[in-house]
């Protein structure tokens, strides 16, 4: 019965854990409003995270040789969690100078369309981490606020589409926008001068985007992109750990029964 008590003790830690990190995730890879940075690019495979009326969409994709809003996992026949992404080799031909993937990025500061917040009511954290997992690189942390940093991002609300959306410049300067608009996106690249991770090995890259206010941060969305290395397994959902419990709460109640039934046999036979 300890060692039924402990598995029990186990399988709700678990689920508390899992419900814990993914507090904010949603389950869905579509963003509220269009993908409109660039000409092309459609709106999925994004994880997507949701809290205090800001939505943040993060999503890695290969970029070269042939640009794709997906990564490489489906393909390859990888079955991996939700918020994780597999990208086969870390550089390839025509430009090894980069890595052959990027991270598209977009926060929308009022995706419910309650609050009233523009983009000016926040600032904001593109951060990443990576661990070369003994493949060769040296482990290094980046991080900038992709608001600021360059004037190509582009602008607009849950209106946008890819023909209409704004840009610093010709859209007026950059405190005119962030004070009219709530969506901002782009696509960035670990070799570009804002990330600055010069090294072009496989590991695993941790990109954390959060959103902040004067009282701290507000939302954070993150995900893991395994590159050149095999990435994990998909990890239970709740569901299937509740249905995992619910199977060892009737194994133990089976039992419990079958030593109540032979009990009272024996209590007749005597």
């Amino acid at each position: 019965m300890r060692l039924l008590s402990k598995t029990l003790l186990g399988l709700f830690l678990v689920g508390c854990t899992w419900n814990v990190s993914h507090a904010e995730i949603i389950p869905t890879d579509q963003i509220t409003s269009d993908v409109f940075f660039g000409n092309g690019n459609s709106n999925g495979n994004f994880t997507v995270s949701q809290k205090a009326g800001v939505e943040i969409g993060l999503r890695a994709k290969v970029r070269y040789p042939s640009p794709l809003d997906d990564d490489q996992s489906n393909l390859l026949g990888y079955d991996i969690d939700q918020g994780v992404y597999y990208i086969a080799e870390p550089a390839v031909a025509p430009r090894l100078d980069r890595a052959s993937w990027n991270v598209d990025w977009s926060v929308n500061s009022d995706y419910a369309e309650t609050t009233n917040n523009m983009l000016s009511n926040f600032t904001y954290n593109l951060s990443v981490v990576y661990d070369p997992l003994s493949t060769g690189g040296t482990a290094g942390i980046a991080g900038y606020d992709p608001l600021q940093a360059g004037n190509d991002n582009s602008y607009g609300d849950n209106t946008t589409d890819e023909n209409s959306d704004v840009m610093i410049g010709s859209g007026g300067t950059i405190t005119d926008i962030h004070n009219t608009y709530t969506v901002a996106q782009n696509s960035t690249n670990i070799t570009f001068s804002e990330i600055g991770l010069s090294n072009l090995y496989g590991g695993l890259y941790t990109f954390v985007f959060t959103v902040s206010d004067t009282n701290g941060v507000v939302a954070s969305d993150q995900i893991e992109v395994y590159v050149g290395v095999n990435p994990p397994a998909a990890v239970p959902e709740p569901t299937s750990m509740a249905i995992l419990g619910m199977g060892v709460l009737g194994f133990v109640g089976g039992g419990v029964a079958r030593r109540r039934l032979k009990q009272k046999k024996e209590a007749s036979n005597s």
